[in-house]
């Protein structure tokens, strides 16, 4: 996919996102598409939803986790360390094995 495809898909994903309820699958989609097109904001919203899942599978938990590390990292090299570690400090919380977090979150993306 070229950058204006995943722009455009980013585009629809926030207006699903909106509109309906999101599953968990669609879930991994749309924190992809956020990093792709650099939309770092938007990750925290999509956490919201993640805590929202009643039973959010290994994939879903990577992605999400995957997704806040990245965000941490762009946030920290803006400049804004506090929000960086606040960040990592989420990624923590979702992720029950904290010494593998780094480990499952670069698979996953190597896998994408």
């Amino acid at each position: 996919m070229e950058c204006s495809e995943f722009q455009e898909a980013y585009d629809l994903a926030q207006r699903l996102h909106s509109t309906y309820p999101v599953n968990a699958r669609r879930l991994q989609e749309f924190v992809r598409l956020s990093v792709l097109v650099r939309k770092y904001e938007d990750i925290v919203e999509y956490v919201k939803t993640y805590e929202a899942l009643e039973n959010p599978d290994a994939p879903t938990q990577r992605a999400v986790i995957a997704a806040l590390l990245v965000a941490a990292k762009a946030v920290a090299d803006r400049g804004d360390r506090v929000l960086s570690r606040a960040v990592l400090k989420k990624a923590a919380q979702i992720s029950l094995r904290t010494e593998i977090l780094r480990a499952e979150a670069f698979r996953y993306f190597l896998e994408a």
